[in-house]
């Protein structure tokens, strides 16, 4: 059997997802990250980057299912992030990071369409 450099295991996508939504949420409760401010938009980059990272392992956890419903649950994820933020000293429910959560979701549906990466990930000969 020869090594395989990404799993096709839909068990391991659910539970690195689940441990990725975990992650988010540790992060979402500290007060204060400690990143140095680089760019204006860095945080809205970091968030973007980090639900379209959400949306790939949602996705690649639950084949079967549509594309918009996998998007759907990225999102509303991203939405009770901003809703815990609320009740974090320090933090704030931001509709812009709620932007960005949607816009990171929905950019890598797009590209994972495109491409043909989720069908490709599916059939172990091609």
């Amino acid at each position: 059997m020869p090594f395989r450099w990404i799993p096709t295991s839909d068990s391991f996508y659910k539970g690195a997802a689940l441990l990725f939504m975990l992650l988010l949420f540790l992060l979402s409760s500290t007060s204060r990250l400690p990143l140095p401010q680089v760019h204006r938009f860095q945080d809205l980059l970091f968030h973007a980057i980090a639900y379209g990272i959400l949306y790939v392992l949602v996705r690649r956890g639950f084949p079967r299912y549509p594309d918009l419903l996998i998007l759907t649950v990225v999102v509303f994820y991203g939405f009770t992030d901003e809703l815990h933020q609320w009740f974090v000293p320090g933090r704030v429910f931001d509709i812009r990071d709620l932007a960005a959560n949607t816009a990171g979701g929905t950019i890598m549906m797009i590209f994972m369409r495109q491409s043909g990466v989720r069908n490709r990930s599916r059939n172990p000969e091609g």
